[in-house]
């Protein structure tokens, strides 16, 4: 079975971010929310490779993940080879009052009818949430309320002013 990944080390400020499959990492800040995460899926992969993206999200089997963890291969003699994973990694330098969203993808999926109205109620809850608890659980919420036919993990992280930081030294 395919599964899909996200991670995150964090050191004061900056975060280093990992992802593999589609699952996703949205940064909110300052009013806005932007997906920091491409994801591994065949409609993804066309656009990536020059095709427009009305043909890319209309071919069949679009979401159909093209990397992810438990990906194999058959060898010349019949038998399934492991094939290693191809996470992407990237750096973020956080802000205060920053948010960072990391969610499978039966959040976006359920939450609203759209990828566009997910990222909005993504938002809307986390900018409104009385703290990231309540936000990772108030969006788990909201994706089961929508259908729930997938998956659906969130985790909501805030980020405050950098003099708040304890040192673990």
């Amino acid at each position: 079975m395919a599964a899909t990944a996200v991670g995150l080390l964090l050191e004061h400020n900056r975060a280093i971010l990992t992802y593999i499959g589609d699952s996703r990492i949205y940064l909110v800040r300052n009013g806005h929310i932007v997906a920091v995460t491409v994801d591994h899926n065949l409609s993804t992969q066309l656009i990536r490779m020059g095709r427009p993206p009305v043909f890319a999200r209309n071919v069949p089997r679009a979401k159909a993940l093209v990397r992810c963890v438990g990906d194999f291969d058959w060898s010349e003699s019949g038998e399934l080879i492991p094939m290693p994973l191809a996470c992407e990694f990237f750096e973020l330098t956080l802000l205060p009052g920053d948010k960072l969203v990391l969610c499978s993808d039966g959040i976006v999926d359920y939450a609203a009818t759209d990828e566009e109205g997910a990222e909005l109620l993504i938002r809307e809850i986390v900018e409104q949430a009385s703290g990231s608890r309540w936000a990772a659980f108030d969006l788990m919420v909201a994706a089961n309320r929508g259908g729930g036919g997938d998956n659906i993990a969130c985790i909501v992280l805030g980020f405050e002013e950098p003099d708040e930081y304890e040192d673990y030294r």
